[in-house]
């Protein structure tokens, strides 16, 4: 519920979307969306977009000291809000049914080995492709590649099979100066895999592709084991914003990488 404490609190999204009222604005989140509230900030966050959301929340030790629960109207019309102030998490919370144990047909507890470090170690494994991506680093993608990765890419026709054979073509790729922009927001799969949907584009002989896109990245041994593209991405709108410039012609093989706007996990 929208209230505010004396003691500091931070929430890292995890997977999904949410929605945080701040002080009466509200900002939306998604996965690896990172949110510090000092002492004495107002705040709430809800579920927002059409699946769940997973956030880590972390607080300050020492009890809630300064608890209030205020009104907020944008949190009331969310069913996140008191109609009357209160410090009582009794009266707040009283709309609600007691807490209990809850059976999750998705998320962290329900997916094969879903440990949350396990989750956070996928996790971070899909950021740092994408930080190495980001920065055109070749060596620093390879590492968190398996030996026998595979990456079946909108980029490059057929399989780029083993780590040295991914190293090698996008080392090319990057020394190529050809462009890719795109954004992905992943989530969990099935089977203990990310699913990562969005749009992509790249140049293709200094021509324009752009169309919607979605992956299923696996993992074994601790490192990243395949990406592998989806034939039937889902249908999405382009962000808004103007298209990227038209790139040079170059001999050298089409690139691969995204480029989203907040740090969030991507791939070509």
């Amino acid at each position: 519920m929208y209230h505010r404490e004396n003691h500091q609190e931070g929430f890292l999204v995890l997977s999904g979307a949410c929605l945080l009222i701040v002080e009466g604005e509200e900002r939306t989140l998604r996965a690896w969306d990172f949110v510090h509230c000092p002492g004495g900030t107002a705040h709430v966050i809800v579920g927002a977009g059409e699946g769940p959301s997973v956030v880590l929340a972390v607080g300050a030790r020492g009890g809630r000291k300064g608890l209030v629960y205020l009104r907020e109207p944008a949190a009331l019309a969310r069913g996140a809000g008191v109609t009357q102030e209160t410090t009582r998490p009794a009266d707040a919370y009283r709309q609600f049914p007691p807490p209990g144990p809850l059976r999750l047909s998705s998320g962290l507890a329900a997916r094969p080995g879903g440990h949350a470090r396990t989750a956070l170690r996928r996790f971070a494994l899909v950021d740092a492709m994408r930080e190495a991506l980001e920065r055109r680093d070749a060596d620093r993608l390879a590492t968190v590649l398996h030996p026998d990765v595979e990456l079946h890419l909108y980029s490059q026709p057929g399989v780029i099979a083993g780590r040295d054979a991914a190293h090698a073509w996008y080392r090319q790729a990057f020394a190529s100066r050809m462009v890719f922009e795109g954004e992905a927001t992943p989530e969990f799969g099935e089977d203990g895999s990310l699913i990562a949907r969005g749009r992509v584009c790249w140049y293709d002989d200094g021509v324009l592709r752009d169309r919607p896109g979605q992956w299923q990245i696996r993992f074994r041994d601790g490192l990243i084991a395949s990406v592998t593209r989806s034939a039937t991405p889902p249908s999405l709108s382009r962000p808004p914003g103007p298209a990227p410039a038209r790139a040079p012609r170059a001999s050298s093989p089409r690139a691969g990488r995204s480029a989203p706007t907040r740090p969030r996990p991507r791939s070509g």
